[in-house]
């Protein structure tokens, strides 16, 4: 029976090392789509908010699943340049039905996760601030 407890306690301990978190990050470029020309603007976040991004993205709890439909176009497309060189992207939306879901592409998986009001505010605030050019 120790035994036992031991191969459960190495394989919780591997299971928590198999979080999938994002890699550091080296850039954060934010990209609005817009109604008419030029149909987009982009711009990077500067160290700090960039800062602030990532530590939400460790903070936060992921709450959500699958995507299993089409959504409407995104409002605002966050590219996360990581250290390892991968990229990973969130989707932010203005459609009412969409406005406190985010659709998360990393490691070649999409999924939509659950924002909270408060949340989507912050990250509307953090990603409409450009820097100082």
């Amino acid at each position: 029976m120790r035994h036992f407890y031991l191969i459960i306690l190495v394989i919780c301990s591997l299971l928590a090392g198999c979080d999938e978190g994002f890699p550091p990050l080296v850039s954060v470029e934010v990209t609005e789509i817009l109604k008419g020309p030029p149909y987009t603007k982009t711009w990077k976040l500067n160290e700090a908010q960039q800062k602030q991004f990532e530590l939400w993205l460790h903070e936060r709890k992921s709450e959500g699943g699958p995507l299993f439909v089409t959504p409407l176009p995104p409002s605002f497309v966050i590219l996360l340049i990581h250290a390892n060189g991968s990229r990973s992207s969130l989707d932010l939306f203005s459609a009412e039905n969409w406005k406190h879901k985010v659709i998360v592409n990393s490691s070649g998986k999409t999924r939509v996760e659950n924002i909270s009001p408060a949340e989507r505010e912050w990250l509307l605030q953090l990603v409409k601030e450009m820097p100082d050019s």
